[in-house]
């Protein structure tokens, strides 16, 4: 909930399928861990296509990491294979890590499928969340075998039945995009960071992955209303 959001920053607890829109494929994202903030806080940045092997980088980083509530894994990202960012929304889910998209940035396809596993989650002002189904990338035929491990994911983090069939109503061809009042629709719980007592510091993202224009749709979807 909202309310544990605020409790975690403000604790010092809180720690950081191919998109539809085009996209540059590498093989691997960059995965880094972060010194502790002045709060005791460690950022472990995903930033790029997750390739096939970023499960277990990031199990490998967080794996060691003593203390994971102090943990916020930062997500800049246009999305990438399906079986090592389900495995890596797995692992955050379980070690009940928290999740956060830096402003301006975006976060899509499997990207926004690794931030709605956080036990909290967090946004800066402006960042983009974008959800679809998982589908072959040569087909572009959805696929139901992810597609069925997708649903009982989403299931088991607690999402409603309505918040799963718009998260994956989106195919090949487009993405539904987070704002304010679908979360409140949905019940997708969130909380923007600037408007939390500690608000998240965080060093300037140094990536950003190559992408087409986004649609109209998605500009400004989570921009911070007065």
């Amino acid at each position: 909930t909202k309310t544990t959001v605020v409790r975690l920053l403000t604790s010092s607890a809180l720690i950081a399928l191919l998109t539809t829109i085009p996209v540059a494929i590498s093989n691997a994202a960059t995965i880094t861990a972060s010194k502790p903030d002045f709060l005791g806080r460690e950022f472990v940045d995903i930033n790029g296509p997750i390739g096939p092997n970023d499960d277990k980088t990031f199990a490998n980083i967080v794996g060691e990491h003593p203390d994971p509530e102090r943990v916020i894994v930062r997500l800049v990202s246009p999305g990438g294979e399906f079986w090592s960012g389900i495995n890596i929304a797995d692992t955050i889910n379980k070690k009940g890590l928290a999740t956060l998209v830096p402003k301006g940035q975006i976060c899509l396809s499997m990207c926004a499928i690794i931030w709605i596993s956080g036990s909290t989650r967090a946004v800066e002002d402006g960042a983009v969340i974008g959800f679809h189904n998982i589908y072959y990338g040569n087909t572009k035929q959805a696929s139901g075998k992810a597609n069925a491990v997708l649903g009982a994911f989403l299931g088991k983090l607690g999402l409603g039945f309505q918040a799963i069939a718009w998260m994956t109503e989106q195919g090949a061809n487009g993405a539904n995009f987070l704002t304010p009042n679908v979360a409140k629709q949905y019940n997708i719980k969130f909380a923007f960071a600037e408007e939390l007592p500690h608000p998240v510091q965080l060093p300037k993202v140094t990536q950003t992955p190559s992408l087409a224009p986004l649609p109209p749709e998605a500009q400004g979807a989570l921009a911070r209303r007065p």
